[in-house]
């Protein structure tokens, strides 16, 4: 089962992400819901984060690293 409501910060690095990924998800939810599909259904993390860039785009280097930055 691959969950196309993961937020970007849960692919990126598990280690290290907090409560706001649940509002990611309910998003994605309820934009399933107005759509009657997915928004992001990718077939694996890789193309799951594609769809996602494609739509949002890609992040900056700052943020990308404050979200890969190992967790102390």
């Amino acid at each position: 089962f691959f969950s196309w409501w993961r937020a970007p910060e849960v692919f990126i690095n598990w280690e290290r992400y907090d409560e706001k990924v649940d509002i990611w998800s309910v998003g994605c939810i309820m934009a399933e819901l107005i759509l009657l599909k997915p928004l992001f259904a990718g077939t694996d993390h890789i193309d799951q984060l594609t769809k996602i860039f494609d739509v949002v785009g890609t992040p900056d280097n700052r943020t990308l690293d404050e979200v890969c930055e190992p967790c102390e």
